[in-house]
């Protein structure tokens, strides 16, 4: 993140996936206090300027990626605190979206 886009706009989306997922507070603190800073550091020589359409291109390939991560999770893993996912109506029915579901995550990200 801290490559693709500006500090302030890094600090902000990291900030937000840190303290807003599954992380342990300990690991966000860490996250965003101690890693991020040094990352920053690290790479605020580098001159190179990552063209728009590649930024897309990465977007669109990360939020595909998601999508079949996030269906995954939901249905297979038993990850999500919602019973109701376990049961098998519902199991059923995440089977049978599953192809429609991958074919938009796939052209989402331009990748089959």
């Amino acid at each position: 993140m801290v490559v693709l886009a500006p500090d302030y706009i890094s600090n902000k989306i990291i900030n937000f996936l840190a303290y807003n997922t599954i992380l342990k507070t300990s690991d966000a603190d860490f996250v965003y206090k101690e890693y991020l800073p040094q990352a920053q550091l690290a790479l605020k020589d580098i001159k190179a300027k990552i063209l728009l359409n590649e930024k897309i291109i990465f977007a669109r390939r990360l939020a595909g990626m998601l999508m079949k991560l996030g269906y995954a999770f939901a249905f297979q893993e038993q990850f999500p605190q919602i019973p109701f996912l376990w049961k098998p109506v519902p199991n059923e029915i995440g089977a049978l979206l599953l192809p429609t579901w991958n074919k938009l995550a796939s052209a989402v990200s331009g990748v089959p």
